[in-house]
């Protein structure tokens, strides 16, 4: 045999290979997951049969940190990092055009930054307005009036004016001009502005004689005008009238425009402005009671000085006279004193201060014959020495003149203005008085809250019903909720002192129904604010009433009759509450009420056949919208007909009637009796009371009662036509209407029985259909062959439209893709459930570690102390 040929394959190939065959992953079997199918159909394409689950598993991991894990470390912190590089995120570039860009715009910026300081570049630079090249070639720029020399020389005026003259080059003459002084300066200004003036004032009369002048052309050419204008005006007038479009134009022209008004106050605002107002006119009443009217109340007015114009005031002559002298002597008196001729003195505000001397009083007493006693004190008076200071000896004399002759008549005087002043206040007390008692006869305007029905009616009960109502709105408005806290709680006290007064006022013979009547509305208003409060009081009065009652009819067989306080709270319910509900709080209860009483009161009195058939029109009134059966209404009202009929024909009636015994015959007309009217009455609440005392019915009332249930049975006709058992309900009315004599009775009650026999005809002869199972298609049995169809693509054909084809697909999609949702959701709470374990453990570790090492530490230094001591105790 021969020897084997060695491989040429090198040590480094080798060691190539090793790493290429390392670097292929095995599978792990236990991480691969196959996807199992219910069933193998041909020509089905499969969708990922095996799944690497450990892979996916680990790509979705390291998703998370890339993203959930960094949202969750930076979450809580205001700073980041942003990538403003230019075309960073411009997926179009490449990177040599993001560097060519880069290095482009670095150059830009360090060229605009150094380029201030390139001094080698052309710029050229000024001094006010003036370029330093041409500065620096000493060019000096010349009028265009001068002239130079042929060979471009200076001239001698030139030299001698720019070089030794001060440097003016445009100075006039060789003499050198002054500064000027600050007089020079001031005069020169004045000057000017006398001069602008001037020009101001030659051009204002330039131009009032050019107004003028064209004032008189003007009138040459209006003249013309006004003939054109005549001519159209006869033109106009010429023409047809405007048309109603034209009418209607101008009307939209000349019509007013709304104006803003203020915006619209809340109710607490206006609750607030409607207290103050009512406190205020409370205020003036007192003291109008007191007898401190409006005029007495007047502070006095005080001095006014002689530069007082009386800036701001519009004074009457009825309000304020002023006396007027001349010399001393007075040339005017009060119109009031000319027309009565009353002598009353004048009193001045000198005298009322007391200012004046004894003389000035003397003058004053003078002065008092021609003069009168204003309201108001004069302005500017003063007394006659004030005006005799500047006067002469012959005015002094005849002032003496004038005290002599009054010396005579002072004692007149006094008498009269004595008495007159008697008689004034004498006047003032009758009008005080009057004003105060008109005072006390008013209603106060504030009130407090009463506690108990017994303060109220004793607040009320001399006052009207127009009154009354008006102390319960003033009560209101002054307790309003919303101006203190705690008035909610007073108008819930108010809402059942005001029902204990209803009942109270329905509990009086005679009651003042007009009185109840008025007081309802305040009454639904105070439910309305507070609708709990009230809603558990009404609950509490009708579950008493009815434990009442029920403890009455188990002890004694038969319950009381509700007394009238009662039945105007049932009828109040009606106003407060919706009675169609299917139960509430307060009508159920009262319902029930209700028909315990028409069940259980028995019927002996005319007083019980009036209160029940109130209470089955209340009845009525509460299904009205519900159309709800009552079985305790209709057994009322066939017992009220059966006692109308002659109980000979054999009908059996239910409690709380009987069918024999005298008040089985209570309403039964006789033939003998003929009824006093026409037409029958109509029974109210407010009659029920009076006939508490009678024991035996008159005719009125028997065809007034039987009137009444005839119409609520129309009524409950008309409203049960729905109900399946309409024919079972209503037969036996119909067997009970047969057998009264209607021919007895009037014919408004006549023409009533017929409609009711005309209502219940209706239903007699409708057929009803029997109980029977609904008709179904018989549904064939499930038989196990198979379905064959002849095209057969693989596909699942669903039934139904496109639309619901699609609404189907969407709805698959939608639940598909919230399962993967919340999958996700899962996931990712469990991988930050993981982080948040491994970065606590981390701080465990890092806590633990230096805690090792500060043990170390401690020990360390413990050994070292230990062993000084061990030494120092060998030495």
């Amino acid at each position: 045999m021969g020897k084997q040929k060695k491989s040429k394959v090198g040590l480094s190939d080798k060691v190539l290979n090793l790493k290429k065959s390392s670097t292929k992953k095995k599978v792990n079997p236990f991480e691969v997951h196959f996807n199992k199918q219910k069933h193998n159909v041909l020509g089905r394409k499969k969708k990922c049969e095996q799944g690497l689950k450990g892979v996916s598993r680990l790509k979705a991991n390291k998703k998370r940190k890339e993203t959930l894990l960094q949202e969750y470390k930076n979450l809580g912190k205001s700073n980041s990092f942003k990538d403003k590089r230019l075309g960073e995120y411009d997926p179009l570039m490449t990177e040599e055009d993001k560097m060519i860009e880069r290095f482009a715009l670095e150059r830009k910026r360090g060229h605009e930054k150094s380029a201030i300081f390139h001094l080698s570049e052309p710029e050229e630079l000024t001094h006010y307005g003036q370029s330093l090249a041409d500065i620096e070639k000493f060019e000096i720029q010349r009028d265009s009036e001068e002239e130079d020399n042929e060979d471009g020389r200076l001239t001698a005026k030139f030299t001698a004016d720019a070089h030794f003259g001060g440097g003016s080059q445009d100075s006039g003459s060789d003499t050198e001009k002054k500064p000027l002084s600050k007089k020079d300066i001031l005069e020169e200004v004045i000057a000017m502005s006398k001069k602008r003036k001037y020009e101001q004032q030659s051009e204002k009369e330039s131009n009032v004689e050019l107004t003028e002048k064209l004032d008189e052309q003007w009138k040459d050419v209006a003249r013309l005008m006004a003939l054109s204008q005549k001519k159209k005006k006869e033109d106009i007038q010429q023409k047809s009238e405007a048309d109603d479009f034209d009418k209607t134009v101008r009307e939209l022209q000349f019509e007013l425009k709304g104006t803003p008004t203020d915006r619209l106050k809340t109710a607490e605002e206006i609750a607030r402005i409607e207290k103050e107002r009512l406190e205020k006119l409370e205020a003036e009443r007192i003291r109008r009671m007191e007898g401190l009217s409006t005029g007495s109340t007047k502070s006095r007015l005080t001095h006014f000085s002689a530069d007082d114009l009386d800036d701001g005031f519009v004074l009457n002559d009825d309000d304020k006279f002023v006396l007027r002298y001349n010399e001393g002597k007075l040339i005017n008196e009060p119109i009031n004193e000319k027309k009565s001729g009353a002598k009353k003195n004048v009193r001045f505000e000198g005298d009322d201060a007391g200012e004046n001397d004894d003389d000035e009083e003397m003058e004053d007493d003078n002065e008092g014959e021609n003069t009168g006693d204003d309201d108001d004190d004069g302005d500017g008076v003063g007394s006659d020495d004030e005006y005799g200071d500047g006067g002469n000896d012959s005015e002094d004399e005849e002032d003496e003149d004038s005290y002599s002759d009054l010396e005579s008549d002072e004692e007149d005087e006094d008498s009269t203005t004595e008495q007159d002043k008697t008689e004034t206040i004498e006047e003032k007390r009758l009008q005080q008085d009057d004003v105060v008692k008109e005072a006390s006869r008013e209603i106060p305007y504030t009130f407090s809250m009463p506690s108990t029905c017994e303060e109220f009616r004793q607040l009320v009960t001399n006052y009207p019903i127009r009154d009354q109502l008006t102390v319960v709105e003033r009560i209101r408005k002054c307790h309003h909720p919303s101006l203190a806290e705690g008035n909610k709680e007073k108008l819930q006290t108010l809402f059942t002192i005001l029902l204990e007064y209803i009942g109270h006022i329905a509990m009086d013979k005679p009651a003042d129904w007009k009185v109840i009547d008025r007081l309802t509305p305040h009454i639904y208003e105070l439910a309305q604010q507070n609708p709990l409060e009230t809603g558990k009081y009404m609950q509490g009065l009708f579950s008493k009433r009815q434990a009442t009652f029920s403890d009455d009819a188990q002890s004694r067989g038969r319950g009381n009759l509700p007394s009238m306080d009662m039945l105007i709270y049932l009828k109040v319910v009606s106003v407060l509450y919706p009675t169609s509900d299917f139960q509430h709080s307060v009508v159920t209860p009262a319902m029930l009420y209700v028909s315990q009483v028409l069940s259980q009161c028995p019927v002996t009195k005319p007083v019980v056949v009036a209160t029940g058939l109130y209470l089955c029109s209340l009845f009525v009134e509460y299904t009205a919208v519900s159309k709800r059966f009552v079985p305790e209404v209709i057994n009322y009202l066939h017992g009220i007909l059966f006692l109308a009929t002659d109980n000979d024909q054999g009908i059996k009636v239910c409690p709380p009637f009987k069918s024999r015994g005298v008040q089985a015959k209570m309403l039964t007309l006789l033939p003998a009796e003929t009824p006093t009217r026409n037409c029958a009455d109509t029974l109210r609440i407010c009659n029920i009371s009076a006939l508490a005392s009678i024991e035996m019915p008159d005719v009125d009332f028997r065809i007034t009662a039987v009137h009444m249930c005839v119409k609520l049975l129309l009524r409950l006709a008309m409203m049960y036509e729905c109900l399946p058992a309409y024919s079972e309900i209503f037969k036996p009315i119909g067997d009970v209407v047969s057998t009264v004599n209607w021919e007895r009775y009037p014919a408004d009650v006549q023409q009533t029985h017929q409609q009711l026999l005309a209502q219940l005809q209706k239903h007699v002869d409708s057929k009803r259909q029997h109980l029977a199972y609904s008709k179904r298609k018989p549904q064939p049995l499930k038989l196990f062959e198979p379905l064959i169809e002849e095209n057969f693509d693989g596909r699942k054909k669903r039934k139904g439209s496109k639309e619901q084809i699609e609404q189907q697909r969407l709805q698959h999609k939608l639940k598909r893709e919230k399962k993967g949702a919340l999958r996700e959701i899962r996931k990712d709470t469990q991988f930050l459930a993981r982080e948040k374990l491994k970065v606590q453990k981390e701080k465990d570790d890092e806590r633990k570690e230096k805690v090792k090492k500060l043990y170390a530490m401690l020990g360390n230094q413990e050994g070292d102390y230990k062993a000084l001591l061990r030494k120092k105790r060998k030495a």
